[in-house]
Order: structure tokens, then sequence, then C-alpha cells
């Protein structure tokens, strides 16, 4: 996996007739899955116009581009564009196949701003909780030593049997199998 930042130059048309719009740099992150299955993405960071152009011309600050390559053919492009100030992002997501190109309806959302702070949001709670718990901790902690120890050595053994014929889930993953190949 590599990551890092990447500097585009756009224009608009193409040979002499092409017009310059200006650059955006955007966050890049380049994966390759399972040995065979490629991909991209570019999140873009920032935006920088040409003198006769403004940065409504270029890619929205956040877009993010993602192209997944799984060869002979097949892609999965997604795009996801902010939406102005409160408005809905425009969301993409089209499944590239040699016999036509299908949306796949999606409202999952990449460009979307999480906080940060969300993760924490129930710490503050937790420190009453953990207060009141650890009274009756104690009381606890000695009934449930006698049954850890007589229920140990039956859950240690159901456990290896159940590790032993576990499924191997990468095995699973065929990406066309959904298409009947």
């Amino acid at each position: 996996m590599a990551e890092g930042d990447q500097s585009f130059d756009i224009t608009s048309g193409s040979g002499t007739d092409a017009t310059d719009l200006g650059s955006v740099t955007a966050s890049e992150n380049v994966t390759n899955l399972f040995g065979g299955i490629h991909n991209t993405q570019f999140t873009i960071t920032d935006v920088d116009p040409a003198s006769d152009a403004t940065a409504s011309d270029l890619p929205t600050v956040g877009t993010v581009y993602d192209v997944m390559n799984f060869g002979n053919g097949f892609a999965n492009i997604y795009t996801d564009i902010p939406g102005s100030e409160g408005a809905a992002n425009s969301i993409t997501d089209t499944l590239v196949t040699p016999f036509g190109d299908f949306d796949i309806p999606t409202d999952f959302d990449a460009a979307g701003l999480l906080d940060p702070g969300d993760a924490f949001s129930g710490v503050s709670a937790l420190g009453a909780d953990a207060a009141d718990a650890a009274g009756g901790a104690a009381a606890d902690a000695a009934g449930g030593a006698a049954d850890a120890a007589a229920s140990g050595a039956a859950d240690a053994a159901a456990g290896a049997a159940d590790a032993a014929g576990a499924t191997d889930i990468a095995s699973m993953f065929d990406p066309l199998s959904f298409l009947g190949f």
C-alpha cells in the first residue's frame, strides 16, 4: 500500500485547443489486494485555479474518486462529490464490465466529515458507571474465580474444536460470483 499527495493539472479540451483550468492536490492511496485486485483512491485536498478560471471549474475539495480494478475489463468506480453547505453529496458507484456498465445504488458517503470527538462521546458517563461497578466487582470476583476454574477447561476444549473447524473466509472471496462466472 502506498500513500501520499499527488498534484494534477486540469485542462478542458485537448491538444492545442486545451484550456488550463488550474491544478488540484489529492491525497492518494494505492492498494494491491489478493495479488491481482488493484485499488486507487484520490481525495481532493486543495485546488488552485488558473488565472482565467475559478475554483468552481475544478473538483470540489473533499471529493473522493475510487477505482478498484478486478482485471479482465471489470472495475468498480466510486465518486463522492460534497454538496454545497449542507446539501446532499453527489454519490455514484458503477460496476464496469465488458457486458456494459451497471449503477450500484449506495448510501455510503466516503467524503462525509467525521467528528473525531464522537469516538469519546460516551467516556464521561463511563467514569460514574465504573465507580459504581467497582464496589460490586470485588464481591463478584471471589465467586467468579471459582466459576471460571470449573468451566475454563471445558471452554478451552470447545474453543479449540471450534477453531479447528473454522471456515477460511479469504478462500470464499470471488468478486465475480454474483455475475454467475
